[in-house]
């Protein structure tokens, strides 16, 4: 028979007593009704835990143990940003999180890490190889689990906030020159994906923009194709989930190059389906896999762009993404308007397009000077 039974007490108040065996038990329902428990050897220790339990209860955040240790910090943080960010992120999140943080403070309990031991991180990191921007990166990801833990209880300060990542220096984005274009999209025609590559380089959406593109997004007729989506892998396998911006629900133009190779696929596409019959996959994707299914976003640039570049002659290092940069760098040199350039990337705001991309713009100054010239002579 327990001693010291509690008293009924309302949700989140908590209760402390003894059990019979001797164990100090503390206790608090939830508002969903369930029952929290935690066990301790002393009175002292269960109040301890009790003043957690209340706590989280309070501000709507996990429970956590007496000493909760950096790998129970990671668990709670993955489990609470998985329905909160983009599968793709999540994904990156849980691979610095498994490679480059838990190994090294998994056993540490969180009241014990402090900035020293965050940048001596750091150090090893750089020592074993890795690069400073993915060091960077692993900061970023451990102060986002640091802020939430300081929510939560599970410490009382975020020490990377006072913790200096190394410095990087700023890289240059590659893009393709118009002869790399060129070869890039001889050796593409003809190709199952000739017209997403087109696509790419013709208009700059992102890679998921264009494989969560499905026919009743495209408007052939009036050379228009709607982003309203983007096709990514996450936790729960392969999902159509909003754009990254509000901006980048947008509307682009398709030059005829582009029309003409997205008919072309459509007309393919319609002949496979007839071909496979009940073994197509009917799910209205513009590019699709074999049997219709989406195609996997973390599979197509080593297994379909990577031989691609090799074929023309391209340096392998070359993203697919790095035919956004591409197309809007084209743009921008061709003296398209920033703003219109921006619609078309779907970027936040024009500034992230001048900031992103000036070094599209080299003769800008010129151009500016020049008009001005013009104008007073004309005067």
């Amino acid at each position: 028979m327990a001693k010291n039974r509690p008293t009924e007490r309302g949700n989140g108040e908590g209760t402390l007593y003894q059990r019979a065996d001797g164990r100090w038990v503390a206790a608090v329902t939830l508002p969903n009704g369930s029952r929290k428990t935690k066990y301790a050897r002393n009175r002292a220790r269960a109040a301890e835990e009790l003043l957690k339990l209340q706590h989280n209860v309070l501000i709507g955040g996990p429970s956590v143990t007496a000493d909760p240790v950096f790998k129970d910090l990671a668990d709670e943080y993955l489990k609470s940003v998985t329905n909160t960010i983009k599968g793709s992120t999540w994904r990156r999140y849980e691979q610095l999180i498994r490679l480059h943080l838990t190994p090294y403070l998994g056993k540490t309990k969180l009241v014990r890490i402090g900035p020293q031991h965050l940048e001596s991180l750091y150090v090893n990191l750089e020592e074993n190889g890795l690069g400073r921007q993915t060091i960077v990166h692993v900061h970023r990801v451990a102060h986002a689990m640091f802020a939430k833990a300081l929510r939560w209880g599970y410490t009382h300060r975020n020490p990377v906030s006072i913790a200096s990542p190394p410095k990087t220096a700023h890289k240059e984005m590659r893009t393709l020159s118009v002869e790399e274009v060129s070869r890039l999209l001889d050796k593409a025609s003809g190709t199952r994906l000739e017209a997403l590559w087109r696509l790419a380089i013709g208009s700059g959406p992102r890679l998921g923009e264009m494989l969560g593109l499905r026919w009743n997004d495209v408007d052939l007729n009036n050379s228009i194709a709607r982003i309203r989506h983007t096709l990514e892998r996450s936790p729960k396998g392969l999902t159509l989930t909003e754009p990254k911006t509000s901006k980048s629900r947008r509307t682009i133009s398709l030059s005829p190059s582009v029309e003409l190779a997205l008919r072309n696929h459509q007309s393919q596409q319609l002949k496979n389906q007839l071909l496979l019959g009940a073994e197509w996959q009917d799910l209205g994707f513009v590019f699709t896999g074999e049997t219709g299914g989406p195609v996997n976003p973390n599979n197509i640039g080593r297994r379909v762009f990577k031989p691609l570049l090799r074929s023309a002659n391209i340096d392998d290092s070359v993203r697919i993404h790095d035919l956004r940069h591409t197309a809007i760098s084209l743009a921008l040199s061709a003296g398209v308007a920033p703003t219109d350039v921006a619609d078309m990337a779907g970027h936040g705001s024009v500034a992230v397009t001048l900031t992103r991309y000036a070094h599209a713009l080299p003769d800008a100054p010129k151009r500016a000077t020049d008009a001005i010239e013009n104008l007073l002579v004309g005067s």
